[in-house]
């Protein structure tokens, strides 16, 4: 084992037991196969979205890294990882394709549900029952853009679509679509 691979196992080792800070320093090593991963399997997604895809499934992979194996490297579990989660991106999308969420129908309703048909899932259900809200703070931080997460806080506050709108000087429309994307990723990471 060379000093490069002794110093990402003791990475991963500090991540997998609750040193968070240490991801950076991961993802950093590999952000080339990141990016080129976005790049071969994203090409009709936004690319923060993408890359945020991508940042979660190697967040996921470095957690679930099994450090007592030998058959399989890092690299490639990761790649694997990633590449599967952004296929899998793809292909919602393009399932979804021309389908616009609007927040006020999802309200109306009174569930997410009636959008996402394959998942029986309220996320302000998921919300109640998380007694953390610290910890579901950081896994959003991990997936969120900037602008979700400014939406999230607001919504977790409790202000409605236009008040968030209002608060954060956007439209309603704009505010709508960020809390459709919030709710398909933490939907992700809260399972």
């Amino acid at each position: 084992m060379n000093e490069n691979d002794n110093k990402l196992t003791f990475l991963l080792e500090e991540l997998q037991q609750g040193k968070k800070s240490v991801f950076s320093a991961i993802e950093q090593d590999f952000s080339p196969l990141i990016h080129s991963l976005i790049f071969k399997y994203a090409k009709e997604a936004d690319e923060r979205e993408s890359l945020q895809e991508a940042r979660l499934a190697f967040y996921n992979a470095a957690m679930s890294y099994d450090l007592t194996q030998k058959k399989v490297s890092f690299g490639l579990y990761a790649k694997i990882c990633i590449s599967n989660a952004l296929i899998s991106d793809a292909r919602k999308r393009s399932k979804n394709k021309g389908q616009v969420f609007s927040l006020d129908e999802i309200e109306e309703s009174g569930s997410y549900r009636t959008y996402f048909p394959e998942e029986s899932y309220d996320l302000s259900e998921q919300l109640i029952e998380n007694e953390d809200t610290e910890y579901l703070y950081k896994k959003a931080a991990l997936v969120l853009s900037a602008y979700e997460a400014k939406v999230f806080d607001l919504y977790i506050k409790g202000f409605t679509t236009s008040g968030i709108a209002q608060s954060l000087g956007k439209t309603e429309k704009s505010v709508s679509n960020a809390l459709a994307r919030m709710t398909s990723k933490l939907r992700v990471i809260l399972k």
